[in-house]
Order: structure tokens, then sequence, then C-alpha cells
């Protein structure tokens, strides 16, 4: 991308705001160096083959193109000062060509005739007559583009930022210093420009308080979206890689607050089922959901509405219980902006508000609470007792398994009872102990005295 003075450029860095940033090109590329004027009236020297800078558009500094959005952009028309005239960005353009840029190396007022850059500000140019401060009372000669980098940006100052300490009294602390831009302290380092990220990461890595190892293939770590290191899963841990169902991506508005309207939360709810439910009853949020989108009302609203066409009574019970439930899925949906549908205990919420409305529809002062259990799908102990629905179907099976063998057990005693009974060839019975009785003991008598007469 050719750049020439006066183009206007959308700048995107990797680092601090992530907004695309407007600047107006000055001059020519220096080697790989451009002078820009950005949309707080100072020039800066960037880099824009550094690896801080993300992305490079160019525009006419009028119309956005259609791919950009226009709140993700910070331009001139956004600044205090406004939108660039073109006789300030020529104004700018001719005193960068005329100024005379040479470092200074004595304490003494620039020769007769050398005059100070405008409209630089004092990030980018060492002020005449004071020299740009070194670590550890350096004298040699400093190499092409090195010197001080931010460690921490703030504000327009970006992290990774060359800026110039001159007439700043900084306080130097070895290869480190402290500085003032616009009331607040930041720090600076020392640096070469290709050793800047790597030391910037360094020091970043050691004031975290982890492990180097645990940053391992990590870049920008101090922009974690998290603000905790992450660290590569060793190969006999087991991450779970498998993002959580009950959460939706946060959404934010303009002004930074987290808020989401249902109708646009609605349409990334999706209902899972999970084996271990512990609600023995339909889940109805996704319908409800489903309902009010269509019906374009939020939980609130729904609560109105129902207290408008229900005929119940402001002050009723029922009434402030509704009202409770619909603010607490209300926040649970726009706010904290979690996946209801598979939240166990929004549908416990949502269970009980319809139990509300059913029980008082078509008898709004003489509600009717049947079926309360199966709504909330939990059946309450009569006595207030905790027993496992498990133990008790175990005690069950156990009790009815001892009741099949007792029975089991006086059938054979009958049976067996029964065949002694029968006696040994008679046609009495015995007794219970297996004994004939007093008849059959004379009946057979009388026939072994018959049996004996005839022999």
């Amino acid at each position: 991308m050719a750049l020439m003075a006066r183009d206007h450029v959308l700048l995107k860095y990797k680092t601090g705001d992530v907004r695309w940033r407007h600047a107006v090109i000055l001059e020519a590329a220096d080697g790989v160096f451009h002078r820009v004027l950005t949309t707080g009236r100072v020039v800066r020297r960037l880099d824009f083959s550094s690896a801080e800078i993300d992305k490079i558009a160019s525009w006419d500094g009028k119309k956005l193109s259609s791919k950009l959005k226009r709140q993700d952009c910070f331009i001139d028309l956004d600044s205090p000062a406004g939108a660039f005239t073109e006789e300030e960005i020529n104004q700018a353009v001719a005193g960068l060509a005329a100024a005379v840029r040479r470092r200074v190396r004595t304490k003494g007022p620039p020769a007769q005739g050398e005059s100070a850059v405008v409209p630089h500000d004092d990030d980018d140019v060492e002020r005449g007559g004071e020299e740009e401060p070194r670590p550890g009372g350096r004298t040699v000669d400093v190499a092409d583009g090195e010197g001080w980098y931010v460690l921490v940006g703030q504000g327009a100052v970006l992290s990774g930022q060359m800026v110039k300490l001159a007439g700043k009294d900084p306080i130097l602390l070895g290869d480190m210093a402290l500085f003032q831009k616009s009331g607040k302290t930041l720090v600076a380092v020392w640096a070469k420009a290709e050793e800047v990220l790597e030391k910037l990461r360094a020091l970043r890595v050691r004031s975290s308080g982890h492990p180097e190892a645990r940053f391992e293939g990590i870049g920008d770590i101090f922009y974690d979206p998290d603000a905790t290191p992450r660290r590569k899963a060793a190969d006999d841990v087991k991450v779970d890689e498998d993002p959580d169902l009950r959460v939706l991506p946060v959404k934010f508005e303009r002004d930074g607050r987290r808020f989401r309207r249902l109708q646009d939360a609605q349409v990334d709810m999706e209902e899972e089922a999970f084996d271990d439910w512990p609600l023995d009853t339909k889940r109805s949020l996704t319908h409800t959901l489903r309902e009010l989108r269509r019906a374009d009302l939020s939980w609130l609203q729904h609560h109105d509405n129902w207290m408008k066409v229900s005929g119940v009574r402001v002050n009723d019970r029922s009434a402030h219980e509704h009202q409770l439930l619909c603010t607490a899925l209300h926040w649970f949906t726009c706010y904290d902006q979690i996946c209801v549908v598979n939240s166990a205990g929004c549908e416990t919420l949502n269970a009980r508000r319809e139990l509300i409305e059913h029980a008082h529809e078509g008898r709004p002062e003489a509600p009717r609470w049947d079926g309360a259990d199966d709504f909330l799908g939990k059946r309450q102990a009569a006595g207030g007792t905790i027993i496992d629905p498990d133990k008790l179907a175990h005690v069950a099976a156990r009790q009815s398994q001892r009741a099949k063998i007792l029975e089991t057990s006086m059938k054979a005693q009958e049976a067996s009872a029964a065949w002694l009974r029968r006696g040994r060839g008679g046609d009495g019975a015995a007794d219970d102990h297996g004994r004939l009785t007093k008849a059959q003991l004379k009946k057979q008598k009388a026939l072994e005295t018959q049996g004996g007469a005839d022999v």
C-alpha cells in the first residue's frame, strides 16, 4: 500500500482500544516509518509493519466503507477538535517539511535558524535544549529505532509505542522509567525496535507472578480476555473443550452496559437434553420464550399484561409473587444472559409462574392450586421427610421377595402334611403327625384277625 501525504487511513491495533483509529499521512514513507497526524492533533512516527498494528485501511476521509461499522471507528468527527480541515492538514504537512529534526547532544539551546517542530507534541519530538534521558548514563550513539517504549498503554498512548521523555522529568530505574502523561503515571522500557515485543512480553510475564511456562505460545498475555494465563494441556490431563450450554455470548450496549433484548436472546437459545435433569415435569421455557418473542413482549411487560387481563388485585399475594418471578427471569435473560432454557432454576421459576396464572384463570379471587406438584415437577413429602425414591423402591422389592419366599415355604409345608394324611393303605387319613386314628387301628386289627382265621 503506497501512502502519500494527505492520504487518510484507518489503523487497527492489536492492543489497547480495538476500534479503528483515523489518521492523516503527512509525508511519504521514511524507510518503514510514516509521520501521521492523529485525531488528537498529535504527530506520530509509526512503523506500519509493526506487529502491534493489526490492520490498515485507506479511505477518502468522508464516507466509511459499508464493511465498517460506525461504532467500531474513532474518526476525526469523534474528537474534541472535530473534523480535519484542508487548511489544517496543509499546515501540518508544511510544518513537517520545514522542520529541522536532529538529535540534540548538549543542554544548550538549538542553533540559530533551527525551528521547533510544529505541530508535534512531546511524545514524538525532543524538546529543544533538553537531551533525551538514557538508562544507566549511556553515552554511546543510539541506534535507529532504539529508545523508550511504553510498557502499559493508557488512553492515546498505546502499549509498545515509542515515546520521548525529554522534559518529562522521568524517574529512571535501570532500563525502565516512570513518567507522567495526562495526569497518569506510566512505565517505559529502553529497547531496540526489534526487541520491543519480546522485551515487553518478558516484563509482563515477570509481573504476572506466574511461571513463564504457563504463557508458552501466548503473545498478548497482558490483554488476555479472562485476565488469566492459559497453558497447553498436558497429554495426561483431560480438558473439557465443550462450551457451557447454560450461558450465551455477552452483548453490550454502546455505552458499555450489559444488556440484550429477550427477542434477541431467544434466537440464540437451544434446548438441550440432560440425563440428570432434576425436574420430573415437561420443560416449558422454550415455549414461553417463543410466545413472548412472537408477541414482542418482555418478561416485565408480560406481568403488566397479565395483571390487566387476569383480574387479580394489585395487593394480592400472587400479584407480588408473579412480579418477582418475572423480574428474576427478566434479569436472567437480559442482564446475566444465561441460556435459561437449559437452567433448572429458571425452569422452576417459570413453572411457578405458570402455576399462579393457571390457578387464577377464571377465578381471580379464589385460586385453585390443583396439580401444583405436577407443575413444579417435585413432590413434597407430607411429613417433611427426605427419603430417596430409589431407596423406597429397593425396600419394596426386598419385602416383596421375602413375601414370595414365605408363601412358597407355607405351600410346601401344606403339601407335605397332605401327603402324610393319606395313610399307608386305608381310606382314612392320618393325623397331623402321621399317626393312625383309633378307628384306623381297630379296622387294621380286625383285618389281621380275619386273615389269621382263614389260615
